[in-house]
């Protein structure tokens, strides 16, 4: 009966080393999962702000597009007013040469 006790004896320790086996194991998982959940927050709130300021970044850069786009189209709509004033007046210039010619003629007619 003696051997019987101490067989149960080895059982109930072996039991026991599982048990404290399992209970570490368990710890050790609760940490991990905690260091792991913290680490998804850090990324979280990392991307959010990274999120953020690319949204801000790509705001600036559609605002400096838009002005620049603006500043172009401002000079070429500037040019194109100087190209028209410009022959607008050489245009008036030869219609008063034309015109003027005639009436010189007339005149000197008038004159002889």
């Amino acid at each position: 009966m003696n051997t019987l006790t101490n067989a149960q004896e080895v059982y109930v320790q072996f039991l026991e080393q599982i048990k404290d086996a399992e209970e570490l194991a368990q710890l050790e998982i609760d940490a991990k999962k905690k260091a792991v959940e913290q680490e998804i927050q850090t990324l979280q709130s990392e991307l959010k702000q990274e999120i953020s300021e690319a949204k801000q970044a790509g705001e600036r850069l559609v605002e400096q597009s838009v002005a620049q786009a603006s500043k172009t189209a401002t000079a070429e709509a500037d040019k194109i007013i100087n190209a028209a004033k410009n022959k607008a007046k050489s245009i008036s210039v030869e219609v008063n040469d034309k015109v003027m010619k005639p009436v010189f003629e007339i005149l000197i007619k008038g004159i002889e």
